[in-house]
C-alpha cells in the first residue's frame, strides 16, 4: 500500500506530459531567423569503428537557401550551397567541385534536404519525406525516395523552438551507421548573411 501512495504522488507530483508541437509549430519557430550561425560537432558512429569520428566546425544560413559549412578539424572542407548550386572546397589540395540541382537522383534528394534544413520550406520538406514530430520538439523524416531509403532510414531534427533553431540532427543509415551534428552557441539575425 505505501509503494502504490509513493507512485501516485510521483505520478501526481510529475506534472503533465509534455506534448509535442505540431509541424507547423515546428516549422514556423524554423523560418522566423533570417540568419543563423553556430559551431558544429559531427559525430559519426559505424560499427566497424572502435570509437565515433569526430569533426568540428562553424555553419551559417541564410534565406533563402543560401548555406556555409566549414570544417575545421581534422581536415579542412568548405561547403557552400547558393540556391541550386553547391561548391565543395579543399583548401589543402586546391580542388573544387561544383554540383548543380536538376540533374536528377539522389543529389537532388540531397539538396532538397539541405535546402529544407536552411529554408524549413513544408512544401519541399512534404514532396522528399513522411513526416512525424515527437516530443518535446523532434521531426522525424523518412526519405520517400525508394534509392535514398537504401541509404538513409530516418533523419532526427530536434529543433529549440524558442531560438528557431536546430539543436541536434542525426541521419539514421540503413547500414546501422550514424551521423549526428550538434550545434553549438547558435546565434540568430546576429551575423552577416551567408555567400
Amino acid at each position: 500500500m505505501r509503494a502504490w501512495l509513493i507512485g501516485l504522488a510521483l505520478l501526481v507530483g510529475a506534472g503533465p506530459a509534455k506534448v509535442a508541437p505540431t509541424l507547423g509549430e515546428l516549422l514556423g519557430a524554423l523560418q522566423r531567423p533570417k540568419t543563423v550561425s553556430a559551431r558544429f560537432v559531427q559525430e559519426k558512429l559505424h560499427p566497424a569503428f572502435t570509437r565515433p569520428q569526430r569533426s568540428e566546425g562553424t555553419v551559417e544560413l541564410a534565406r533563402p537557401a543560401r548555406m556555409r559549412l566549414v570544417y575545421e578539424r581534422p581536415h579542412q572542407v568548405e561547403l557552400r550551397m547558393d540556391g541550386d548550386r553547391v561548391t565543395m572546397s579543399y583548401p589543402r589540395s586546391g580542388r573544387t567541385q561544383t554540383l548543380e540541382r536538376g540533374k536528377g537522383g539522389q543529389m537532388d534528394v540531397v539538396f532538397d534536404t539541405l535546402a529544407f534544413f536552411v529554408d524549413a520550406d513544408p512544401t519541399r520538406l512534404a514532396e522528399v519525406y513522411e513526416v512525424a514530430v515527437e516530443a518535446p520538439a523532434t521531426l522525424v523524416l523518412v526519405p520517400k525516395d525508394q534509392g535514398m531509403r537504401k541509404m538513409i532510414a530516418r533523419i532526427r531534427a530536434e529543433v529549440d523552438v524558442a531560438q528557431g533553431v536546430l539543436q541536434k540532427v542525426t541521419l539514421e543509415q540503413t547500414d546501422g551507421s550514424s551521423t549526428t551534428f550538434t550545434f553549438l552557441e547558435p546565434r540568430v539575425d546576429a551575423t552577416p548573411a551567408a555567400p
